[in-house]
């Protein structure tokens, strides 16, 4: 079986891009949440993939009736966009507050001499912990999709530098896992994400909302060999201004499919993988 997957990139042209970090900078967020509400139907309408995939995912493995599947899949487009509109808000200079459960695990790893993994899912906002959760004494070393428009990736370089993060992006001939083993070897921190097959063959299969779902074995088989530490870390959004970060050690993929989702069934409509995510075919 091969996975689906959902494309990565950032909708809307260069020219939009710009202009919404523009606008972003004297214009505040909530007002294009309010844009946000009368745009979501007719991305849901004329998105039917990931519209029947996210209605899945609410009816079969959360178990919600018909109508409130669908409410549900409204917020979650909804909420998506909020994030898509935070990430751009971010590059704008737009401050947000932070909560964070379990900080001395990151501070720990920081203090100590060898490098470590930070795993990173499809779950909230991974990307706004950029603005938060930094480290001075180890560069941060962030795995990344490399198909993103120019607009995005400037901005996101910039904001990374301003925080001791360094980009790592996905190349199709692998090339990047020479940089990870390097960062590793020099005792950096890589954050990579671990919920997507990205067309690797190498999948582990993992229990995960109530089906058996395939995870890529490369975050926890790198982990394996360069004997690091894991931490995984999920960025929620509660608020128009606040997230919640919550972090945890990781011992191997079924622990990270677990942690997963008792993330989900706390903020169900925070899923934000757009495909088949079961898909056995």
């Amino acid at each position: 079986m091969v996975q689906q997957q959902w494309s990565g990139k950032t909708d809307g042209t260069t020219w939009m891009q710009r202009s919404l970090i523009a606008m972003l900078r004297i214009i505040p967020c909530e007002v294009f949440y309010g844009v946000l509400l009368v745009v979501v139907p007719f991305y849901m309408l004329f998105s039917r993939k990931s519209y029947c995939a996210i209605y899945r995912y609410f009816r079969h493995r959360l178990g919600y009736g018909r109508v409130r599947a669908f409410l549900n899949v409204y917020w979650n487009h909804f909420l998506f966009g909020q994030v898509v509109i935070d990430r751009f808000a971010a590059f704008a200079g737009k401050q947000y507050k932070f909560e964070i459960d379990n900080l001395h695990l990151f501070d720990e790893l920081v203090a100590g001499e060898g490098g470590f993994i930070m795993l990173s899912s499809h779950v909230g906002c991974y990307e706004m912990a950029g603005c938060m959760l930094t480290s001075k004494k180890k560069p941060i070393n962030a795995v990344a999709y490399d198909g993103e428009t120019a607009v995005v990736s400037r901005n996101r370089e910039s904001l990374m530098l301003r925080h001791n993060m360094k980009l790592i992006p996905v190349k199709r001939d692998m090339s990047h896992l020479f940089a990870v083993n390097s960062a590793l070897d020099r005792g950096e921190i890589v954050s990579l994400p671990a919920d997507r097959l990205n067309g690797s063959p190498k999948t582990v299969r993992c229990m995960f909302m109530g089906e058996e779902a395939q995870f890529p074995m490369g975050p926890f088989s790198l982990a394996r060999v360069k004997k690091v530490p894991v931490l995984a870390m999920f960025v929620m959004k509660e608020g128009s201004r606040r997230y919640h970060i919550y972090l945890s050690r990781v011992e191997n993929a079924q622990q990270f499919a677990c942690d997963i989702e008792a993330t989900l069934r706390k903020y169900p409509a925070q899923w934000f993988n757009f495909y088949d995510f079961w898909n056995k075919e």
